[in-house]
């Protein structure tokens, strides 16, 4: 019996104009990102997802707990005490979280607004999807494991044995079961939450396998990408190879996609990308399951639908060379591009000094722009020009 390498991947990242900080979604695994061997029974890795929901009270550090309390172990069960140990795991998180509420309180960074949901004991909310992978001396290498799950951050397993891929995604099954409104893990209740379930799935892990961990937004993405027949599964897996940078990439043209049935909604995200026996499953590899963002036929209809709104408006080219057309050239040059625009056209040109010819165009009058005063003063009428003895008020030339 060979030993069975697990390789997995995680990322975490805000809605768009966040911070990291203000993330309230979480992750949890084992010492980071790397590749652990399971060669003994009992070994266990555990994995795990949780979204704070955002109208809750302090949401992000409640599904931090959830998830870090689990990954760490805390939710060593037994079937005859499943329950048993769900409270105790649901306890210490609420304990971890009313203790870092108090610290903020004693340092003075809760407005009076926080103090008063503190006072009044607002709950904290979070939806949770673990996952436990046991090791196995079988011969055949096929690895046990089990769910356990609240609202819609959701499993996805993937397989060689199916022909797109897909086995099946649990909590929510389909695209369609994600809404807004979902069970979640709340404090300052009965910390055992009724829809607070475990599932065995009926097929265990083998090489080639992948699982994939993600909150509500993303996993709702993929599963619907699937439903019309293109799967991002490569793209998924390219991701966990590059890292963050190729995971930013990918959101980011998600949310700008111009297809709506193919755009990310902006959301937190969390995601955990766990593969079995092999960093890069080559059946994924050979696949053809890559996704193609709508952005560039987005920026092609953009520009032709500018150039049509040029022409739309007659803009006419503008002719490159020596540039040796005077102001009145210009302007007798400038075509009238529609009939209502004459009277608006012909108010300007009276403002600057403009004349209106017989063809409808408008030439400046030189002799507007360029007065000279002696002639107007010959011009005048000798009353005007001479002053008689009869005025009382002196001559002010302006």
């Amino acid at each position: 019996m060979s030993a069975m390498n697990i390789y997995h991947t995680s990322f975490l990242l805000p809605k768009i104009g966040s911070d990291i900080e203000e993330c309230q979604d979480a992750f949890a695994a084992p010492n980071g990102n790397g590749a652990y061997t399971i060669c003994d029974v009992g070994a266990r890795l555990r994995f795990a997802v949780a979204d704070g929901v955002t109208t809750s009270f302090y949401s992000g550090y409640w599904a931090n707990q959830l998830a870090s309390l689990f990954g760490a172990g805390h939710l060593q069960d037994e079937d005859d005490h499943w329950e048993n140990k769900l409270a105790e795991w649901t306890c210490i998180a609420h304990a971890n979280w009313q203790s870092y509420m108090r610290t903020l309180d004693e340092e003075g960074k809760l407005g009076f607004i926080s103090k008063n949901h503190l006072l009044q004991r607002t709950r904290a909310a979070a939806t949770f999807c673990g996952l436990e992978i046991q090791g196995s001396q079988d011969a055949t290498n096929a690895i046990p494991w089990r769910l356990i799950a609240v609202g819609d951050s959701c499993a996805i397993h993937l397989s060689p044995s199916q022909p797109d891929g897909f086995v099946f995604s649990y909590p929510c099954e389909t695209s369609a079961a994600f809404s807004c409104a979902t069970a979640a893990i709340l404090n300052y209740e009965d910390p055992v939450p009724k829809q607070f379930k475990k599932v065995t799935p009926p097929r265990v892990l083998m090489k080639g396998d992948v699982v994939i961990l993600a909150t509500d937004a993303l996993c709702e993405w993929l599963l619907k990408l699937a439903e019309r027949g293109e799967p991002v599964w490569k793209t998924i897996l390219d991701v966990a190879r590059r890292g963050n940078d190729a995971f930013l990439d990918l959101v980011g043209q998600a949310r700008r996609d111009l297809n709506i049935d193919c755009r990310l909604k902006d959301d937190d995200v969390a995601l955990v990308i766990i593969r079995v026996g092999e960093e890069s499953p080559a059946w994924i590899e050979s696949s053809e399951w890559v996704y193609k963002p709508n952005i560039a036929r987005f920026v092609e209809e953009q520009s032709i639908q500018q150039s049509k709104f040029a022409e739309s408006l007659n803009v006419l080219p503008v002719e490159q060379g020596p540039q040796t057309n005077t102001p009145a050239d210009v302007f007798q040059d400038i075509p009238l591009p529609q009939p209502r625009w004459r009277s608006y056209v012909a108010d300007i040109c009276e403002m600057i000094g403009c004349r209106k010819a017989t063809n409808s165009k408008h030439i400046i009058n030189p002799e507007a722009q360029c007065l000279d005063y002696s002639k107007q003063e010959q011009a005048l009428p000798p009353q005007a020009a001479e002053p008689t003895a009869t005025d009382t008020a002196p001559n002010v030339t302006h």
